[in-house]
């Protein structure tokens, strides 16, 4: 499965307030659902994607459940916009059909938690 995402940030080995144990570049995006991830950024990519990019990530599980959340694509253009205003406008019709979440009044004699000694 591939999941639409705009760039937020990058995080550069090389940037000078970071402090990496790889050598890998990684993506802060924004899903076109609202989620806020951080992704690994295919190498071959890493030296072209700038903050703002729309891109494709492989958002699947390879194996025993073990995810491989990738970047694997960088979107640009019309085809990005298009693409990431088509998956916003799906969202937005979903919330609308989505009751509101409500929660029940918290007074203030109620523990939710036992207090534990």
């Amino acid at each position: 499965m591939y999941h639409l995402a705009r760039v937020l940030k990058l995080f550069h080995p090389d940037d000078k307030d970071i402090v990496a144990g790889d050598a890998a570049v990684q993506a802060l995006l924004e899903m076109w659902d609202e989620n806020v991830l951080t992704f690994r950024v295919h190498p071959l990519l890493s030296g072209k994607i700038k903050a703002g990019d729309i891109v494709l990530v492989e958002y699947d599980f390879k194996g025993p459940r073990i995810p491989d959340n990738t970047v694997v694509k960088i979107v640009r253009g019309k085809t990005a916009k298009d693409a990431w205003q088509k998956m916003k406008d799906y969202f937005a019709g979903v919330k609308k059909r989505m009751p509101a979440a409500t929660l029940p009044p918290l007074e203030l004699n109620d523990k939710p938690y036992p207090m534990v000694r």
